[in-house]
């Protein structure tokens, strides 16, 4: 297959693509051949690949409620399209078609592919996020463009434009909404007030805005007061007539949907927050506008608690990353020793202080570079003054603000970061807030048994108060807090019960050092209330399509593989299963009878106990022929350091694709605090 490199490595997905990188990718490599008007996917179909246009043309269009299409984007060559393809979720859709406008010759890049080696290499991960970042903010820029390229035919759509005097009032907060209008020239001030009618918020909008279209499309009444700041000339669009506009004009849909807030940032500038979607994800957009003239891109991926912010124009000269573990991560970009973007996994409460060591330029030292690279964190000795105790910091939104929208009118976390801005940014703020509604990330929990498997070794089962059980799949895992010494201490442990039982079960070794564990173990009995939050985790057997599964687990790694049999032969699934079972000693098994007769009433499961200290450790050649007699499988690993790393090495060895191989960190109670604590 003739495949031009250069349009590839050029590309802004692959371009920071090592030699590794691209070797893996290139065998994926396949060429796609249309002829004039035939369509390559419907909008509605599943995602499966990325496409980079070799040459010809491609046409992307959708079609409106009235069954007329509507043209988006035409794609030449070296272009590209399909980046739901890069997406984690389950099964992301095509929001377009695609159709060739000439004959044209596309590269395929498969979506399987493209997703093991971003999930492989968190470094890849962040390079799709800062492309994830950069093609959004480009798309908002052309939305902006083109809206002040075709105002005029829109103005005639609509009718004249109309002006108002300075200090005219358009509408009032709580007003049912009549009309929604577009700012010609001039500037408008927002308002919302509380129910003291104090200013609560307040804003300015310019040229090229959409306002008031909110309270016509979600809440009948408008959230604020319009107030001209000056002489300006606006667009007024009556109700029916914007629904309509609207529904033919997607332009003019995407402003009323994206063009949502604007907020005073810090008193250092002002802030743009639109409804958006990175891979496929909902995400919140901030565009901070400084007033020196400096502008940061920040996304909020709501569903993946993830947080990006990037300023502009600024080219990274190097990066530094801390990992905690498989939920927790950050990522600083740094040109020189000043930080110009980051990217946090997890929720991180001190995201807005990062933020703030963008927006003040200021250098960092070489102990807060070590102490970031400990514990992920960069230590300041700037504490803001204020009279009053913000939980936002970066929209600087205080705690009685939220109590009150609380208290007087039930609001939820949606609400108080649509009327606030609060948790919208950075998103550190999200578990206070949640645990102010009461509705927090932790749901206390009773423990109503425990179960003795060996002096060492107990399964602890928890029912939530509200007697919920979140659904959840094998292998995951649960997030456990409890107070101990008067100190909140947290540790994640995999699940060991299926979805289906009325309750959740953790499975827990005692380890010498480790303090959560032990702990459980001296005071986990009836009735304690303990508090947790999840499930969450990746390492489960959703990606294996029902292809065969090999487990090497060692010692208390052993837990995934007691939910995936469980599951297994509960959901009565023909998904076969081998687990080799490795402990030190005979006494330190678990759950041998329960195996014993999962075995023996299904035939597709199947185990081999392996004592080390009577029949030796597990062998390179002993893997390989495990692997080989049972074709197409995939291998899931968890067990010590010395097991993970034979596994590993054995299976690069056998040059068997990355995405059959599934790894769980194991790490021992009691290991110092900046590993991973995903402790077993």
């Amino acid at each position: 297959m003739d495949i031009e490199h250069a349009i590839i490595k050029s590309n802004p997905f692959f371009s920071s693509f090592d030699d590794k990188d691209y070797s893996t990718l290139l065998p994926h490599i396949t060429l796609v051949t249309l002829k004039p008007q035939e369509v390559l996917f419907h909008e509605g179909d599943f995602s499966d690949a990325f496409y980079i246009v070799k040459d010809g043309a491609i046409r992307i269009i959708t079609i409106n409620s009235r069954g007329e299409t509507v043209f988006l984007a035409r794609v030449g060559a070296r272009g590209f399209f399909g980046e739901q393809a890069f997406s984690p979720a389950f099964s992301p859709r095509r929001r377009a078609t695609a159709i060739a406008q000439v004959e044209s010759t596309l590269y395929r890049f498969p979506r399987d592919v493209l997703r093991s080696l971003r999930h492989r290499d968190p470094r890849l991960q962040l390079i799709l996020q800062k492309q994830g970042v950069q093609y959004i903010r480009e798309k908002l820029q052309t939305l902006v463009n083109n809206f002040q390229q075709t105002a005029f035919h829109i103005e005639q759509i609509m009718g004249k434009i109309q002006s108002f005097p300075k200090r005219s009032v358009l509408f009032f907060q709580g007003e049912t909404a009549h009309r929604a209008y577009i700012v010609v020239d001039g500037e408008i001030e927002l308002r919302t007030y509380d129910q003291e009618k104090r200013i609560q918020q307040q804003t300015s909008i310019g040229p090229g805005q959409l306002f008031g279209a909110e309270g016509l499309s979600e809440h009948g009444i408008y959230l604020e007061t319009a107030i001209t700041k000056e002489d300006a000339s606006i667009i007024s669009i009556d109700s029916s007539r914007y629904q309509k506009v609207a529904e033919n004009h997607p332009l003019l849909k995407k402003l009323g949907e994206r063009f949502s807030r604007q907020f005073t940032f810090k008193a250092k500038g002002k802030i743009l927050q639109f409804r958006s979607e990175y891979l496929d994800m909902p995400a919140i957009t901030s565009i901070i506008s400084l007033s020196d003239g400096q502008e940061i891109v920040c996304q909020q991926i709501i569903s993946a608690d993830m947080f990006i912010a990037s300023i502009t124009h600024v080219t990274a000269t190097h990066e530094i990353k801390f990992t905690r573990d498989e939920n927790y991560s950050r990522t600083l970009s740094l040109e020189k020793n000043k930080i110009i973007g980051f990217s946090d996994y997890g929720i991180w409460q001190d995201s807005h202080a990062l933020l703030d060591f963008i927006i003040e330029g200021v250098e960092i030292t070489e102990k807060q570079i070590e102490e970031f690279l400990k514990t992920g964190r960069i230590l300041t000795q700037t504490i803001e003054k204020t009279d009053e105790k913000l939980v936002c910091i970066c929209m600087r939104v205080p705690y009685s603000i939220i109590n009150k929208l609380i208290v007087s009118e039930n609001a939820d976390f949606s609400d108080i970061r649509k009327r606030t801005g609060a948790g919208s940014v950075c998103g550190g703020c999200k578990p206070l807030i949640l645990e102010m509604l009461g509705t927090n990330a932790w749901s206390p929990c009773i423990v109503f048994r425990v179960i003795n498997h060996t002096p060492h070794i107990r399964s602890f089962q928890f029912r939530p108060l509200n007697k919920t059980i979140f659904p959840f799949q094998a292998g995951q895992y649960l997030v456990i807090k409890v107070k101990i010494d008067n100190v909140w201490v947290q540790r994640n442990y995999t699940l060991t019960s299926t979805s289906e039982q009325p309750y959740y079960e953790i499975t827990v070794k005692k380890e010498p050092k480790g303090l959560f564990s032990s702990w459980l173990f001296e005071h986990a009995e009836e009735n304690l209330i303990v508090y947790v939050a999840g499930p969450y985790g990746q390492f489960t057997l959703e990606s294996t399509n029902g292809m065969p599964i090999v487990c090497f687990m060692g010692g208390i790694g052993i837990t995934p593989a007691i939910a995936f049999t469980r599951y297994l032969a509960n959901a009565k699934k023909q998904q076969r299963i081998y687990i080799d079972y490795s402990v030190v000693l005979a006494e330190q098994f678990i759950l041998m009878d329960e195996f014993s007769n999962m075995t023996k009433k299904h035939s597709t499961i199947a185990m081999n106990h392996r004592i080390t200290n009577i029949s030796g450790m597990l062998t390179e050649q002993e893997i390989k022929t495990i692997i080989l007699s049972i074709d197409s499988c995939h291998i899931y690993l968890c067990g010590p350091q010395g097991l993970e790393k034979l596994v590993i090495d054995t299976f690069n060895k056998m040059n068997l694709t990355s995405e059959r191989l599934h790894v769980e960190q194991f790490i021992h109670a009691g290991s110092p605090e900046n590993l991973p604590q995903t402790i077993k």
